[in-house]
């Protein structure tokens, strides 16, 4: 057998490998460009146009969610995703809390509770 062979280790240690040649380790490589990101670290500087939605106290927040969840799972027969309710309810309606996917998590299974109650005896299928 021709070719390279891989020198005795140590006693203990695995053999080296032999040395590969292949035209793709062979191409040449693309130059590594260094440049310093520099935009800014300042959560401020991305805020541009929270100002358009305007907040709303936590008890509006929930009557509002409340609402556009009872109103989801009327019409698709599922409730909606925590993000698609907050979603909907800063585009559709213009309601934004600042701690609405915390405050939705916590409130969801009470909103799944109180529409299973809500729902008439013959709708329950």
């Amino acid at each position: 057998m021709a070719g390279p062979h891989p020198e005795p280790a140590p006693t203990g240690q695995p053999p080296a490998p032999a040395e590969h040649v292949s035209p793709w380790f062979a191409a040449p490589k693309a130059p590594q460009e260094h440049t310093a990101y520099t935009g800014s670290y300042a959560p401020a500087a991305y805020t541009e146009g929270a100002d358009e939605v305007p907040e709303v106290n936590e008890a509006e927040y929930l009557h509002a969610a409340y609402g556009a969840f009872q109103a989801y799972a009327d019409e698709h027969r599922v409730p909606p995703a925590i993000d698609a309710l907050i979603h909907h309810l800063a585009t559709a309606q213009g309601l934004h809390h600042p701690r609405s996917t915390g405050l939705l998590r916590r409130m969801y299974p009470d909103f799944i509770a109180r529409y299973q109650a809500e729902m008439p005896e013959d709708h329950i299928a």
